[in-house]
């Protein structure tokens, strides 16, 4: 079976839509039975046979290495941080509400918000664990001075770490 590249024959034939408009189909040459269409699309329409010539069961003998990743210093201690707000919210009595939860708060530069969210989903899948995060809030310098504020243009990102919701058991009883 030859496999031709996508748009290698495309079948250029003119048709018009619900609107009126005059379009030009981009499918690869088609018999009368498939729709005409003008969305180009990335899907081969057929599957290279190659594909399915390197599908293959793995023995279980086979021995599979898998490189682990290191964790950074930065990391390691945003785990660290997690693991200790989630025993904190355990200590409380589990509360569902965020704001009788312990919770942590992060004073940072605006660009570093969406990384410091992202070592939060990190460890919290390292440790089975759900991080909620409120969304990010500028901090007001009113109880400071202006000139020795330490947070001056600072995000407060607030969260906490409380157990992964389980999923339910769907086995049903006949």
């Amino acid at each position: 079976m030859v496999v031709q590249p996508i748009g290698a024959s495309v079948c250029g034939q003119e048709f018009t839509v619900a609107s009126g408009k005059t379009v030009t189909c981009v499918r690869e040459a088609h018999d009368d039975k498939i729709k005409h269409s003008s969305r180009k699309t990335n899907k081969p329409s057929v599957l290279p046979t190659v594909a399915l010539a390197t599908l293959e069961d793995v023995p279980e003998t086979d021995v599979v290495t898998v490189t682990e990743t290191t964790r950074d210093e930065h990391q390691t201690l945003v785990d660290a941080q997690v693991m200790d707000a989630h025993t904190k919210w355990v200590a409380a009595g589990k509360p569902k509400e965020f704001n009788k939860s312990p919770r942590k708060r992060y004073y940072l530069a605006p660009d570093e918000v969406d990384g410091a969210r992202a070592m939060l989903r990190r460890a919290e899948t390292l440790h089975g664990v759900r991080v909620r995060i409120a969304p990010a809030k500028h901090h007001a310098c009113a109880d400071h001075p202006e000139d020795g504020c330490p947070f001056a243009g600072k995000v407060m990102l607030y969260w906490t770490a409380v157990d992964r919701n389980p999923r339910k058991d769907k086995t049903t009883t006949v």
